[in-house]
């Protein structure tokens, strides 16, 4: 919703801020334990017809409000008009609390994100949700509370009845379900490139195989021939993974763009991928460069 504040003019007439308007009751905010960092929140004074008061987050106070106590301070917001896509007069709402960063339906919901909070007595809505916090099983309550929406109202309909973890894990499937897909490409991408590391560095040690038969025919002993290819190989293998590394944190500003909740140099990341390619590499130098040590140096002369 775009929103200016009283009192500072805008550069740009449509140049306006945006944030999240929730119109709740005042039961809300204890019902969800969302904490009051400052001021009060809405209470049953707060009432069509009354001054129109709002409730932002933390996130928004510290965004818009760094320098200044947010509360007594008043936030421009056009009226919404329901059951259309347009809005109404402006209406001056002033700030009365802060409450704490919530943190109840989708991950990027209202965690990082400037939110206001009305009464829906002053801004109704024709839709709402009621939130209920039961010591009992939530499996109990379907039917008692769709008799207490009857008793009050028999013309309401209740759409349906979720608990807290089912409507999180709907909001969040098809997040769920990139971070899977995700998952699979980037195992096939570290799978190929394991399989082509190991492919290459095999292929280079039994290339060595007439260069061991002559150092064994001149006296170097088993150890010396596995350390001598091995430590090769795995000089190669970290080159290519400190020219790996560079090219990640260099594309590290690009993806970080597409990426939530996560920093683009995530290190677990990095060692994780580095050490499995790494592990395959030296797997890579040993098990080729075992075989061609165990031949006779004869036969490992006559290799081509």
């Amino acid at each position: 919703m775009p929103f200016r504040i009283a009192n500072q003019p805008l550069l740009n007439p449509t140049d306006r801020s945006l944030c999240f308007v929730k119109m709740v009751s005042p039961s809300y905010f204890g019902t969800l334990h969302l904490r009051l960092r400052r001021g009060r929140v809405l209470g049953e004074r707060d009432r069509q017809g009354g001054s129109y008061v709002t409730v932002i987050n933390e996130t928004m106070a510290r965004k818009y409000f760094p320098n200044l106590d947010p509360v007594g301070q008043h936030l421009i917001v056009q009226e919404i008009v329901p059951f259309t896509a347009r809005f109404g007069p402006e209406i001056s709402w002033e700030v009365v609390g802060v409450i704490a960063d919530e943190r109840v339906t989708t991950l990027g919901d209202t965690r990082e994100s400037p939110g206001m909070y009305v009464s829906n007595e002053q801004s109704p809505t024709p839709f709402q949700s009621l939130i209920v916090r039961t010591t009992v099983s939530p499996a109990q309550l379907g039917e008692s509370l769709r008799k207490a929406v009857y008793r009050v109202d028999p013309s309401q309909a209740v759409a349906e009845i979720k608990t807290l973890d089912q409507f999180k894990a709907e909001s969040m499937a098809s997040d769920e379900f990139r971070l899977w897909l995700l998952g699979v490409f980037a195992a096939i991408a570290l799978l190929l490139a394991a399989v082509g590391i190991y492919g290459v560095i095999a292929y280079s040690v039994v290339r060595q195989t007439h260069e061991l038969g002559i150092r064994g025919a001149l006296g170097a002993g088993v150890g010396h021939l596995l350390g001598l290819i091995v430590r090769d190989g795995m000089f190669m293998t970290a080159a290519g993974l400190a020219l790996g590394l560079a090219g990640a944190l260099g594309a590290k500003r690009v993806l970080t763009a597409f990426l939530f909740g996560v920093g683009g140099s995530d290190a677990i990341a990095f060692l994780a991928a580095g050490g499995t390619l790494a592990s395959v590499a030296a797997l890579a130098c040993y098990l080729p460069a075992r075989r061609a040590t165990s031949v006779d140096p004869m036969i490992a002369l006559r290799a081509e």
